[in-house]
């Protein structure tokens, strides 16, 4: 239902969005309120201040248009917005003001990165960023440029996920995610909770013991209480990792795993290095729709690549073939067979984990990779849930093939043998 009257927890809410503060994030459970309050005020600020653009973003482009475009843009022109003479483009999702404003509705999946680098925003708003890696977002905080009477702001909402997501650091400790430190000017990140029973007037009246009845109390935290996850649920893989910025040791000797792909899938490759029973992850390269005659090239770019093993998906003999004649021969194919998914992932289980910041979607893997559960009892399930993103994942079980053998040996590392395979020593 569109927001009509504004809660006191609202307006609370929009006192925060018109402060000086220069990131704002709304948080909490769902059906608070959060996603028309932002979008309300984008359309305020773009009435405001003439020829401003203003962009609000979903991580993808299908989202964007169902959940935003079709959804709370459509509630605010129709709530608040009907007698204003708005230009509607409904094929490019933007509305133009009268006063030269726009705004534009994107999702990041569809070049819209490429599409935003020619234009200077004075407000973006990151819708669900729960949804979005650091990467993805610090890419913007160079378009947020644009010279008008506005204070330039970023606006985040979403459901809070685990205090692995760097939007946890960066609003609810003060600190920079990547260096862990505080905030030279902690002023301007701030953010505000809000539930849905900070907006009960605007809600079925049983909307909220409906979800009381019907999450586990998990669910409950996050959707209704808007708390960060602290302890994994138990669907998911992988506990035993965290996020930690380190220096590579000199002394590393290191396993590198490569996963293939080109449009829905990209290419990835993977570096890590076992220490003391310890897996460090410290460089990751993910590529979308690149050519395999451009791969040799861009892979130099994980340093150390060409000196060491790089276990590949054997299911690209040609694409082993091309690499091992164009500077890589010491590629290999992976060892494939039945239950060799599990198998690889119960070995990662067995070694601490220690991802360095940089790696993102290697940490947005380990985060959500989950087990099915079942769709009638929702039960969990010993097996892997399907259509996960796990392309790092697979690369680094194809780096640690060789970890196999310290099953029944002392934990030590790996090193290369002239004959291309593995030796532990």
């Amino acid at each position: 239902m569109t927001v009509i009257k504004w809660t006191e927890k609202q307006k609370e809410a929009l006192k925060l969005l018109g402060s000086d503060a220069k990131h704002v994030m709304l948080y909490g459970g769902s059906r608070s309120g959060k996603t028309f309050l932002l979008t309300h005020t984008v359309f305020l600020r773009a009435l405001k201040y003439p020829n401003t653009r203003h962009a609000i973003i979903r991580q993808t482009q299908t989202a964007a248009r169902r959940s935003l475009w079709l959804g709370t843009v459509q509630d605010v022109i129709a709530s608040r917005y009907a007698n204003v003479a708005l230009r509607v483009n409904k094929t490019d999702m933007t509305v133009t003001f009268p006063n030269g404003s726009m705004i534009e509705v994107l999702g990041v999946d569809e070049g819209a990165k490429e599409k935003m680098l020619g234009n200077e925003y004075t407000t973006i708003y990151f819708n669900e960023c729960s949804e979005m890696m650091f990467s993805t977002v610090s890419f913007m905080y160079s378009r947020l440029a644009q010279k008008s009477a506005a204070k330039n702001k970023f606006f985040y909402d979403q459901n809070p996920p685990h205090i692995s997501h760097w939007s946890f650091p960066m609003f609810v400790q003060g600190m920079n995610y990547y260096t862990k430190e505080k905030h030279v000017t902690p002023g301007d990140y701030v953010s505000l909770v809000l539930n849905p029973g900070d907006n009960v007037q605007n809600i079925s009246e049983d909307y909220i013991q409906q979800l009381m009845e019907n999450m586990n109390e998990q669910q409950k935290q996050r959707f209704i209480f808007g708390h960060f996850a602290t302890d994994p649920d138990e669907k998911t893989v992988f506990t035993n990792w965290t996020i930690q910025s380190f220096e590579t040791d000199p002394d590393a000797v290191f396993q590198f795993g490569c996963d293939f792909g080109f449009s829905v899938d990209p290419t990835v490759l993977i570096r890590c290095y076992l220490k003391e029973r310890t897996l460090y992850i410290d460089h990751e390269l993910v590529l979308k729709q690149c050519e395999t005659i451009d791969l040799p090239k861009i892979f130099l770019s994980i340093p150390e690549s060409q000196r060491y093993i790089i276990v590949a998906d054997s299911a690209r003999p040609e694409t082993i073939s091309h690499m091992k004649r164009h500077g890589f021969p010491k590629m290999m194919p992976s060892l494939k067979g039945k239950n060799s998914v599990m198998e690889g992932i119960e070995l990662l289980k067995g070694y601490k984990i220690v991802v360095h910041p940089r790696c993102e979607t290697m940490i947005n893997e380990l985060s959500f990779y989950s087990y099915a559960t079942d769709k009638d009892s929702g039960k969990v399930l010993p097996e892997i849930a399907k259509g996960q993103d796990d392309h790092c994942l697979d690369a680094l079980r194809y780096a640690t093939e060789g970890f196999k053998l310290l099953s029944r040996r002392e934990s030590k590392p790996f090193g290369i043998v002239a004959s291309g395979g593995w030796s532990a020593y």
